[in-house]
């Protein structure tokens, strides 16, 4: 996933086996987040392991950043 190397943390294999067991792009999305994926490389990788469009996997990145960006906001 990353440009500048391959290493085996960069193995698709969880996250494919996430969808098989019924995860939606969105979660797969934020387990890619927290295993310390950039925002592109999670918006790729579901691309890929969804086989969606980029402005579809792009489509799932904005709605978690406006979810995170309500949830973060102090209420008034």
């Amino acid at each position: 996933m990353r440009a500048t190397e391959t290493t085996q943390e960069d193995d698709p294999a969880p996250y494919i086996e996430m969808r098989r067991s019924g995860a939606s792009p969105t979660e797969v999305f934020i387990k890619a987040r927290e295993d310390g994926f950039r925002n592109f490389e999670c918006t790729l990788l579901i691309a890929g392991v969804f086989e969606l469009s980029l402005d579809e996997a792009r489509q799932v990145a904005h709605e978690i950043h406006r979810r995170n960006a309500a949830f973060e906001s102090p209420a008034k």
